[in-house]
């Protein structure tokens, strides 16, 4: 059996001819892929709301962009993001990360060491993590932090703007098993347990 002519869409009618419609995807966001934006240091700096303020007036200080990207809590557990646009970056030149946290309006501070996400987009752009679980210290109170970026002695702040960024820090609430594993475990966990 030979066929003569090719089935016809049930979209169409018979003897139409397609109107020229075409499939366009789009990706997680809702975006169509016909319109690709290349990101470049440059957009990222014009994308930076809250600028960067160094401890250096001279104007070459400006060119270090530094924000945080992502910030989340959980009881004591602290994490997030921070991106570096870096023109002067060289990979032998020593540079570092942290988040400064406070609670006494800086008479005292903890910092906390951010780490290099090694699968940067590029050298001039970096993507740094950082992770921490507060001590009881912090627990209930409202901690101010700042993201510091030292990079070859020179100093960079994200302050947001002189305000600082803010959370309140809340102990997770425990949760109370009565089960008879459960009971034998917290009393092994006395340092000092008297039977009678």
């Amino acid at each position: 059996m030979q066929r003569s002519h090719s089935l016809q869409s049930s979209l169409k009618r018979a003897g139409c001819r397609s109107s020229g419609k075409s499939v366009r995807f789009a990706d997680w966001d809702g975006a169509s892929l016909t319109r690709v934006r290349h990101l470049s240091a440059d957009s990222v700096c014009q994308r930076n709301e809250q600028p960067s303020t160094s401890d250096e007036h001279d104007g070459n200080s400006q060119d270090i962009r530094v924000r945080l990207h992502s910030f989340s809590s959980n009881g004591l557990f602290i994490g997030g993001t921070v991106h570096v646009v870096n023109p002067r970056y060289e990979h032998d030149a020593r540079e570092e990360l942290c988040i400064s946290v406070t609670t006494d309006n800086w008479r005292t501070f903890r910092n906390i060491r951010a780490f290099r996400h090694e699968g940067s987009t590029s050298d001039l752009l970096s993507q740094w993590h950082f992770n921490a679980h507060l001590t009881g210290l912090y627990r209930w109170t409202r901690c101010a932090f700042k993201v510091e970026y030292v990079y070859n002695g020179r100093l960079t702040v994200d302050d947001n703007g002189g305000r600082f960024y803010y959370v309140q820090i809340d102990a997770p609430k425990r949760h109370v098993d009565h089960s008879c594993e459960s009971i034998l475990s917290d009393l092994l966990g006395f340092d000092q347990l008297l039977i009678y």
